[in-house]
């Protein structure tokens, strides 16, 4: 019987009490049978790197990595196998683990499952546990040898949860500024915790839960199987989740064989997508930048390519290859800034808020460049026609086509010459008559969001192959 075991380990205590049946067990010359252990471990402050660090480095992931833990409360029993000095099986019942840590506001609650060693090969059966929000239940069978010819089972992992808040086990906050926004991004999506340093193996891995909370975003029935290689690829063979109102669904593999360099190669399609309830962060003109502070409406898309990302999987379009084909229904642009820049030239019509019918195009994104092929808008501000291309750092090159009558007699000035007086619009969404024949204008706007210039011109007509 231990009783009342009490201890320091650096500034972290133990308290331990438990029974280990046979104690003589231990006192043979050669470990052979049984042993049982009950075992009951409370501490006041845990802190985790005193725990986990070995020879100057720390083993717990960054975002855990100053953890500290206090009130924990654990109840473990166990049966140890040993033949001819070997231990043989471990078999660990949990029943009792509650604890709360600091620096992610959560309490452990409600852990338990049965863990079972032997052979080289781990399981865990129906091991639930509850963090904050966070329910879930996982079973794992995972080979730890290293000679293939004895593994009795693939390695797996199920993962079944009613919610899983991302947001709250990171310890994740919405910036609140665009300062905020633009500081050192950069760096801290490179410093993230990396999986691709770790060790992969052969495995598949399922997915089923009711909710998953990322990034404010609320991701409904998420289904997925994915499988992993020693190479460091993760397959995404089916994946599939509610999504802002709509529906995704994406195929592919991360490749992290260099894990400075990962790579997406996807294929994602997205129904019905209530753009005002969908945040897609981008590293987009240098910051962070969240698209549906501007795009509103029903988004239905096609996305391939071939995508670097950060280790917190958050995409660098700097470096990536990226072909999208998009429709946009009922949609808005709010405070769009491309908008304001035409301001002088649409007379009395509200440009803080376009609307249009559909919005509908192949983009291409490249070597930083976004390409947009000539797209054809029915919009608030009459018929337009926009081409262009686009740099991740702001750097445009535009080219707008619109009917001379929707342009005001002061833009005309401006851009003719010529003295003329301004004219009303309604803000009711307009469309040509395709039997009317048509006056249009050709508009060039260059430069960067701060400093541009607009004046007449044309983009320039492919050549034919």
């Amino acid at each position: 019987s231990i009783v009342d075991f009490i201890g320091f380990v650096d500034d972290s205590d133990f308290h331990l009490n438990g029974d280990i049946y046979d104690y003589h067990f231990w006192l043979q010359d050669t470990l052979n049978g049984d042993v049982e252990m009950d075992v009951s471990l409370a501490s006041d402050l845990l802190r985790l790197e005193d725990l986990f660090s070995y020879k100057g480095e720390n083993f717990v992931p960054e975002d855990y990595r100053h953890e500290e833990v206090d009130g924990l409360e654990l109840h473990v029993n166990s049966m140890m196998s040993y033949r001819d000095g070997d231990l043989k099986s471990i078999d660990v019942n949990l029943d009792q683990l509650d604890a709360k840590m600091h620096v992610h506001p959560l309490r452990f609650e409600n852990f338990y499952g049965r863990i079972h060693y032997e052979d080289e090969h781990l399981l865990i059966e129906d091991f639930h546990g509850e963090m904050g929000r966070t329910a879930f239940d996982v079973t794992m069978d995972y080979f730890l040898g290293e000679d293939s010819v004895i593994r009795k089972r693939d390695n797996y992992l199920d993962l079944k949860a009613n919610y899983i808040d991302y947001d709250e086990l990171s310890n994740f906050n919405l910036p609140q500024s665009e300062e905020e926004l633009s500081s050192d991004a950069h760096e801290e999506h490179v410093e993230a915790f990396n999986i691709y340093t770790l060790p992969f193996t052969n495995m598949e891995v399922n997915v089923d839960v009711e909710h998953f909370i990322y990034h404010r975003l609320d991701l409904q029935k998420v289904e997925a199987k994915l499988r992993t290689t020693p190479n460091h690829y993760l397959f995404v063979d089916t994946l599939h989740m509610g999504i802002a109102g709509g529906e995704m669904s994406m195929s592919g593999y991360f490749n992290g064989s260099d894990p400075d360099h990962i790579y997406l190669n996807p294929k994602f399609v997205t129904k019905d997508v209530n753009l005002d309830q969908l945040l897609f962060t981008f590293e987009n003109f240098g910051q962070d930048y969240i698209l549906s502070e501007n795009l509103k409406g029903r988004l239905s898309s096609t996305l391939t390519g071939k995508i670097l990302v950060y280790p917190d999987m958050v995409p660098n379009l700097d470096d990536s290859e990226v072909h999208m084909d998009v429709e946009v229904l009922d949609g808005r642009l709010i405070n769009y800034e491309p908008m304001h820049m035409m301001a002088d030239y649409m007379g009395n019509k509200d440009l803080n808020n376009v609307r249009f019918d559909t919005l509908q195009n192949h983009i291409d994104i490249a070597d930083g460049w976004m390409t947009i092929p000539n797209m054809v808008i029915e919009s608030t501000l009459g018929h337009i026609e926009i081409s262009g291309n686009q740099h991740m750092n702001s750097e445009m090159e535009y080219f707008i086509r619109v009917p001379m009558k929707t342009v005001s007699d002061a833009a005309k000035s401006k851009l003719f010459k010529k003295d003329s007086g301004t004219k009303e619009e309604e803000d009711e969404i307009v469309e040509v008559d395709p039997n009317e024949k048509i006056r249009y204008i050709n508009v060039k706007i260059t430069g960067d969001a701060d400093d541009y210039k607009i004046g007449l011109g044309k983009a320039k007509k492919k050549k034919k192959s």
